[in-house]
């Protein structure tokens, strides 16, 4: 039986939000605003899924292949750190940045 061709892409970056949320629900890092992105970002995503699930033609919108690479790369498992973590590899920049001037 055939598949829509992206159906397979969907179903990961729908696995990358749910793992997102996970991670940051666990550390405690999600704001009210980013909590309810994730939400929008996985309720869209899971409707262009039901959509290519139930007709294997669809052809799917430019400005939704186009969100759907955004919610990819903003999910991304590599930006999945705390934000100290993060921080602190950017001050640590700053300072070897400051050092090399010299």
């Amino acid at each position: 039986m055939r598949e829509h061709k992206y159906l397979r892409r969907l179903c990961e970056l729908i696995d990358r939000i749910e793992e997102w949320e996970k991670r940051k629900y666990t550390n405690r890092l999600l704001s009210s605003d980013e909590w309810n992105k994730m939400l929008e970002a996985r309720d869209d995503t899971d409707e262009l899924m039901r959509l290519c699930k139930r007709n294997v033609d669809y052809r799917v919108p430019g400005y939704r292949l186009k969100k759907s690479n955004d919610y990819w790369k903003q999910y991304n498992p590599k930006n999945m750190k705390g934000v100290g973590i993060h921080a602190a590899r950017e001050v640590a920049d700053i300072f070897k940045n400051k050092n090399k001037r010299k």
